[in-house]
């Protein structure tokens, strides 16, 4: 079972996150957060595989998170949720994927094993 943070500055977007990845029999939410401080501290309680963060949230936006992850939390693969043009503010080597929120659901879905698959237990290095 791959487990997730999910992070997002809207909750009905966090809950419908959350419903998705539980249809699914291999990826579970293991911690929610509605702004980028928040973010890093789940992630830093629950371990999780990957994080997906939005890439336009409160006190944190997706750069400056993904930075923080990549620190703090080298072993988690962060996922950033962007809307057009949102990903030239994340940056490349900042997030280890940086989807569109018009990606759909399966698109999502495959983003987020992707992100989560072995091996991403092995930590990141700067730039990748």
């Amino acid at each position: 079972m791959r487990r997730l943070v999910v992070a997002d500055r809207q909750e009905l977007t966090r809950d419908t996150l959350r419903v998705l990845v539980e249809s699914t029999d291999d990826l579970m939410v293991v911690g929610e957060a509605a702004d980028g401080d928040a973010c890093v501290d789940a992630v830093r309680r629950a371990a999780p595989d990957a994080a997906v963060v939005d890439a336009r949230m409160r006190t944190a936006t997706g750069q400056p998170v993904a930075v923080a992850l990549a620190d703090q939390a080298p072993r988690t693969r962060v996922v950033v949720l962007a809307t057009f043009g949102d990903g030239d503010e994340v940056g490349v080597g900042d997030a280890d994927v940086v989807l569109l929120r018009d990606a759909g659901p399966d698109g999502l879905l495959r983003a987020l094993r992707s992100a989560a698959a072995p091996p991403a237990g092995l930590p990141r290095t700067a730039g990748t």
